[in-house]
């Protein structure tokens, strides 16, 4: 999943997915198009997890998350998904009536 192509800065560590400094200088008119849409993902109580079974376990509830998000965004052409906090995404669909 990590694509260490782009510029380290714009790269979540952890997920390897394009962060919230990529997401802020992206331009969304040209992401969304006509029909876009965005969608935020913020995992309610997650910090829950941490606690009771530590930041490794989080670390791959994250991961996993990550995965199955890109993995669903695949079908749609000019898809983007951010990690843009600790358990926040942000999904952008060019065509949203697709």
């Amino acid at each position: 999943m990590k694509n260490l192509s782009l510029n380290g800065i714009y790269v979540d560590a952890l997920t390897g997915l394009e962060n919230f400094f990529k997401f802020i200088e992206s331009d969304m008119e040209e992401m969304c198009g006509d029909n876009g849409s965005v969608v935020v993902v913020d995992v309610i109580n997650f910090s829950k997890i941490n606690e009771d079974f530590g930041r490794e376990m989080g670390d791959i509830c994250l991961l996993e998350l990550a995965l199955v998000l890109s993995q669903e965004l695949v079908a749609y052409e000019k898809s983007q998904i951010f990690r843009t906090g600790g358990d926040e995404f942000i999904i952008i669909k060019r065509d949203a009536t697709k």
